[in-house]
């Protein structure tokens, strides 16, 4: 639970985790990493950010860093992954809709016989991904 008004936006942040080469540049990683840590539980979106997490606790503060989590002087800090998830019947939903229909039948016609390159980015309602716009500008 984050008790102050100001850093109630703080769950919702969506950065990934840097190895601890790269954390250990900031000024404040010890403070950084001790104030995460006096949480219960700390959760990331993907395995590789957990085990940067684990990796730089164990490298810069010397605490026993576990699969499941991380020993801290008298209580143990549970590290999860918690993948943020698309809402699929949503997305199912959208897909059937008129308009989306009406551009597929609109790329089939004027794509028949062409080679397409086609992109995939996240469903993440989050951000965009910032190379998104780039791209359709190309």
């Amino acid at each position: 639970w984050v008790n102050d008004y100001h850093l109630m936006l703080l769950p919702g942040l969506h950065v990934a985790f840097p190895s601890s080469e790269i954390f250990r540049c900031l000024s404040a990683c010890n403070s950084l990493l001790k104030g995460v840590l006096s949480a219960d539980l700390v959760g990331f979106q993907i395995a590789n950010y957990a085990r940067h997490f684990r990796q730089t606790t164990s490298h810069i503060l010397a605490y026993e860093s576990l699969p499941k989590g991380i020993q801290v002087k008298g209580h143990f800090v549970d590290v999860g992954v918690f993948p943020m998830g698309i809402d699929a019947h949503s997305l199912t939903e959208k897909k059937r809709s008129p308009e989306v229909q009406y551009w597929v039948q609109l790329l089939r016609q004027r794509c028949t016989g062409m080679k397409l390159i086609v992109g995939r980015d996240k469903l993440d309602r989050i951000q965009v991904s910032c190379g998104f716009f780039t791209c359709l500008s190309a």
